[in-house]
């Protein structure tokens, strides 16, 4: 594989780990080495060190999940108490900039998280996966969706049937019974197909499912006057 960036193709200067090295648990927490055989890609500064507080945002974002495994949950709690502790003005900015709280007044809550960041992030990881795969780089535009992001109004929240859709076709054009890859599932583990387009499940903390696929978008349908 050429010593080029994963994303750009410009000339490399590190390698960056794929998902963000933050997502896995560190050992003095989680007693169980969840940061064995990770993944790498080479990676120019610009889409590596550049990013580090967007790595850390998508960390929060996935960890907060209600629905994660146990290693999500502890991994949550042991890094914010780390993190209130050490720079208490850095995570109050990671929650500051989640709200406004949408949630079922008696059922707990939820963030407000900025989709278009948290979607960039995700699109990176499966361009990386990509080019771990194949050693090409991935032109095509990508879309990114998740059934954990819930619509809100006012202090309601439902499912994203489209969201829900989508995921779903992936899950059918991968292929339900293709099996996961990764060497630390409980945290992250991802399956794909490369064929014409392109599609990748990933899974964080065992149940924060996200897919990511190159199959264009269905056009919004017209009406026409009479």
């Amino acid at each position: 594989m050429s010593d080029t960036c994963y994303a750009c193709g410009q000339t490399a200067t590190s390698d960056e780990h794929v998902p963000p090295k933050c997502i896995f648990p560190e050992f003095k927490d989680a007693h169980v080495d969840y940061r064995k055989n990770l993944i790498t890609v080479r990676s120019c500064d610009a889409h590596n060190t550049a990013k580090s507080h967007d790595d850390e945002f998508l960390w929060f974002a996935l960890v907060i999940y209600i629905n994660n495994n146990k290693a999500g949950n502890d991994h949550f709690f042991s890094k914010t108490m780390r993190a209130v502790t050490r720079t208490p003005t850095t995570f109050q900015k990671m929650v500051e900039d989640a709200f406004p709280v949408a949630g079922t007044p008696g059922a707990g809550a939820a963030l407000q998280f900025d989709r278009s960041r948290f979607d960039h992030e995700i699109e990176m990881i499966a361009r990386a996966l990509y080019y771990y795969h194949t050693g090409n780089i991935l032109t095509e535009n990508l879309r990114v969706e998740s059934p954990a992001f819930h619509i809100g109004e006012g202090h309601l929240l439902s499912p994203d049937p489209q969201a829900q859709m989508i995921a779903d076709g992936v899950r059918g054009f991968v292929g339900p019974n293709t099996a996961f890859e990764g060497q630390n599932p409980d945290i992250f583990k991802y399956r794909f197909r490369n064929e014409s387009v392109f599609a990748a499940e990933m899974l964080f903390y065992e149940n924060f499912q996200v897919v990511a696929t190159t199959i264009p978008q269905a056009p919004e349908p017209t009406t026409a006057s009479t």
